[in-house]
């Protein structure tokens, strides 16, 4: 995990504790695809995902064809039923506020 994945670990992990709820990391979501998110909490259909690589040259995520699967795979997480909260290193400070108000 990059540094920005272990912070926002921390604060789920923190999250988790103080709302007496449990999460899981690589967390497949899909039946049929191998798809996985960065992070869960289930019980409230929460998928996390940190989107460091964006921000790297040669990354999967950078060109037009990563962010496509990236966006059907969220897209298919909704018609699922899972709320989907991204992150990236400038906004993942944010998530403690938003998992607040998905409670």
């Amino acid at each position: 995990m990059s540094k920005g994945s272990w912070d926002l670990y921390w604060l789920i992990k923190d999250f988790c504790n103080i709302n007496a709820l449990k999460f899981e990391t690589e967390y497949r979501f899909h039946v049929e695809r191998k798809w996985r998110a960065d992070f869960a909490i289930p019980e409230m259909m929460v998928l996390i995902e940190y989107q460091g690589g964006v921000f790297m040259n040669k990354s999967g995520h950078s060109n037009i064809k990563g962010q496509t699967r990236d966006q059907e795979k969220m897209n298919q997480a909704q018609i699922l039923g899972w709320k989907v909260l991204q992150y990236s290193a400038k906004n993942y400070t944010q998530l403690t506020e938003d998992l607040k108000k998905l409670l």
